[in-house]
């Protein structure tokens, strides 16, 4: 069954847990545009209730779109959406490609494109690593952000839920991209970008995309400080220049190997190819 739903009542009924079982639809306002928002199972409240995540990539996405015009964005970890909207909010024309291991993930996205009759768009189910090949998918709830392959000792302790996932070598997939298009690639994989960076040298050789992507504090465990300074060795290999990119829209240059170890707020970088 299906409802349209007012935004005084999502709330309510979020809290008297009426969202199971149901889907909604409610139209919400998300950076400068107006989009139907599916709650199905409770999923995509934040997103119906009009909470816009992340702003300063959006600008940042604007901004770079104004100086670069890109005509083709890969998501690499789609979760349900946000970034899609994001991208699409900006010129609907973009070619987006999105990839995401999380089937859930997937149906939702899907729902919010046939919604909205979002053109030239595609959602890949499979994740993207240095291999070919089955991974884990540790995570909590059906669209839980923290979801990762690359579980450590730094993970949450509570991801305590496993799905068996295709992960495909991004080199390996032709994806008909023409060496003439621009193209930006966004990666937030918790913790798994070392392994999609790997698989995807040769494309980053052929396109030089900007590359938006995360890097989670490594919190004093020597493995996730080494697997940084690999990450960053990779890139700089690759002649990248490396920016953080603060919540307030600035940058500072990361000349260096990405030295965090505990501020969560300082987690997003930007890589523009010299």
């Amino acid at each position: 069954m299906i409802f349209k739903l007012k935004a005084f009542g999502i709330r309510a009924i979020g809290k008297l847990n009426l969202l199971r079982n149901k889907i909604y639809v409610r139209t919400s306002t998300l950076y400068g545009h107006q989009w139907r928002i599916p709650l199905i199972d409770a999923m995509g409240y934040d997103l119906a209730v009009g909470e816009e995540s992340e702003l300063w990539l959006s600008k940042e996405f604007q901004k770079i779109h104004a100086q670069f015009p890109f005509s083709v964005f890969i998501d690499i970890g789609v979760n349900i959406g946000q970034t899609l909207l994001k991208v699409k909010a900006i010129d609907p024309r973009i070619r987006y490609i999105g990839f995401e291991p999380n089937p859930v993930c997937v149906y939702y996205t899907e729902y919010l494109i046939r919604l909205n009759s979002i053109k030239n768009t595609s959602i890949n189910c499979f994740g993207l690593g240095a291999v070919t090949a089955l991974a884990q998918l540790h995570f909590l709830g059906a669209e839980d952000t923290r979801a990762t392959l690359n579980r450590t000792e730094t993970s949450p302790s509570d991801l305590n839920n496993q799905r068996q996932v295709a992960v495909w070598a991004l080199d390996d997939i032709d994806l008909e991209i023409s060496q003439e298009e621009r193209v930006v690639v966004k990666v937030d994989v918790e913790g798994f970008e070392l392994e999609v960076f790997t698989g995807a040298r040769n494309f980053i050789l052929k396109h030089r995309p900007i590359l938006f992507f995360e890097v989670l504090p490594h919190q004093g465990l020597d493995k996730n400080i080494q697997r940084s300074k690999l990450l960053f060795n990779l890139l700089r290999d690759h002649q990248y220049n490396i920016f953080l990119l603060n919540q307030d829209g600035s940058k500072q240059a990361v000349d260096e190997h990405f030295e965090n170890s505990d501020d969560f707020s300082r987690t997003d970088f930007i890589g523009f190819p010299n």
